[in-house]
């Protein structure tokens, strides 16, 4: 097992390496440690070396506790994610309406229905006041009383 640890002992140019020489701990002791800190599954040497691996060539490991941390951190993140985007888009909307409502006050428009009305052999769409419309829904979104 010596052997394949020594890639993984620091070495002349690099600052850090995984494993430092003289610390005074055995690969097992390491394994133990690592295990017991939920790194690895199990106390085995070989698996210290492939999460040492896997970490130094980039890919993150996080011991059980970390991971539930790091996901406990994402769902946050999404949640103050979701909190931003509803605030922006009531803020968009209460700009939306602002201008709509800038609109109507100085002219009315016409806004088709979807129904059609037989005038003389000759179909015509049936239309009303946006203004009335607009009322209509106030008027419907207001509690009974």
């Amino acid at each position: 097992m010596r052997g394949e640890y020594e890639a993984l002992f620091e070495s002349g140019g690099r600052a850090r390496g995984a494993v430092k020489r003289h610390a005074g701990r055995s690969p097992d002791e390491l394994a133990q440690l690592a295990h017991e800190s939920g790194f690895i599954d199990e106390a085995d040497p070989a698996l210290l070396k492939e999460a040492l691996e896997r970490d130094l060539a980039g890919d993150k490991v996080h011991s059980i506790a970390g991971a539930l941390f790091e996901r406990k951190l994402d769902l946050e993140i999404e949640r103050e994610f979701q909190r931003w985007a509803e605030a922006e888009e009531a803020s968009y909307f209460d700009e939306l309406n602002a201008k709509a409502k800038a609109i109507l006050d100085t002219e009315d428009t016409e806004l088709p229905t979807g129904e059609l009305i037989d005038n003389s052999g000759r179909l015509s769409p049936i239309t009303r006041s946006a203004k009335e419309l607009l009322a209509e829904m106030d008027d419907d979104a207001k509690p009974a009383t």
